[in-house]
């Protein structure tokens, strides 16, 4: 896996390239700021594995696994800015860190970054459908996200008289199969596009990306309960923090607690500002319920219908990555 970790990261420079384009320079440091705070670059590596599994030239990847990345950094700074964020990675957002407006300005132009990218890979009319698609249905995702909160918004009357009253497990799936995972699958359909892959190859590889992003999003959930704050770089209970129902442990738990418990857990989601004990007693609550197993046998479903989605893909070391993947993801405390 320590080969997996560093194969994105050389794509870093490049990245800095197409960010540092028109702009002002008294921007660089802001522009650059969410790139130079790490990430695990999962998306980039998916590009370029799946344009190598498909026997593809992995420098015809490079731009757009370069676009992937820009594109997912895009998203976390948004949601920064909609969630109100202060801490990503162990550090301060871009948002706490220079403002509001640095980070929409910054926002919008990773956004243009993003397709001039793709505009120096092969095949760049067909991934650019692949992107405008993916970007509508990871705002789709959001507003349901949005929606699915249990707190209220301070001057927004619209989202807080349009909440969902009730939020399933089905309307989980949705919302991350949205926001998460459309944004692995488009990294793997586009590298497999790049790498010149048959349109069963571009399939297999789309499903894959699909399972592989469900998988990220539970194992972010389940980290969120049970992690080591140390090591995800974030406060755990970050989702109680901010309303949020829509974590599939909180969800599972629920079906668990009797009536007075399920009440008592919504009120602490739905509380205007928590204190830690408060977040802390709301996993304790949580954590009582023993749903750990039952997540993590979802999370092997999962890793079956990946796994079975490579199929009909040649038997390859780029291959063998991409199923170890799915091992990383589930295992990772971070």
């Amino acid at each position: 896996m320590e080969k997996l970790l560093t194969y994105g990261k050389n794509i870093d420079l490049d990245i800095e390239k197409f960010l540092v384009q028109n702009i002002p320079t008294e921007f660089r440091e802001a522009m650059l700021y969410p790139i130079k705070t790490g990430g695990k670059r999962i998306r980039p590596t998916l590009v370029l594995l799946s344009a190598q599994a498909v026997g593809g030239d992995i420098n015809s990847a490079l731009p757009v696994a370069v676009a992937y990345e820009i594109a997912h950094n895009t998203t976390l700074i948004f949601d920064d800015i909609i969630d109100k964020g202060e801490t990503r990675r162990g550090v301060p957002t871009l948002r706490k860190a220079f403002g509001e407006v640095t980070s929409l300005l910054v926002g919008l132009k990773y956004r243009e970054a993003v397709v001039r990218a793709l505009e120096q890979a092969p095949q760049f009319l067909r991934l650019i459908k692949v992107l405008t698609r993916t970007i509508d249905e990871i705002l789709e995702g959001a507003m349901l996200e949005v929606l699915f909160e249990r707190g209220i918004r301070e001057n927004e009357p619209f989202i807080n008289s349009k909440r969902r009253p009730n939020v399933d497990i089905d309307d989980y799936f949705y919302m991350i199969d949205k926001k998460t995972a459309a944004l692995f699958r488009a990294s793997c359909e586009s590298g497999a596009i790049v790498g010149g892959g048959t349109e069963e190859e571009i399939t297999a590889l789309r499903s894959y990306g699909t399972n592989l992003g469900i998988m990220f999003q539970i194992t972010d959930d389940y980290l969120d309960i049970y992690g080591d704050e140390e090591l995800i770089g974030k406060i755990v209970g970050k989702d109680i923090m901010e309303h949020r129902i829509a974590n599939i442990v909180v969800l599972l738990s629920m079906k668990k607690m009797d009536e007075e418990n399920r009440n008592k857990l919504i009120g602490v989601i739905s509380k205007q500002e928590t204190t830690k004990e408060e977040i802390l007693d709301a996993i304790k609550m949580i954590k009582s319920t023993n749903v750990e197993k039952e997540v993590f046998e979802i999370l092997d479903s999962y890793k079956v219908k990946l796994k079975e989605a490579l199929k009909p893909l040649k038997q390859t070391e780029a291959k063998l990555i991409l199923e170890n993947i799915a091992d990383f993801v589930t295992s990772r405390q971070f």
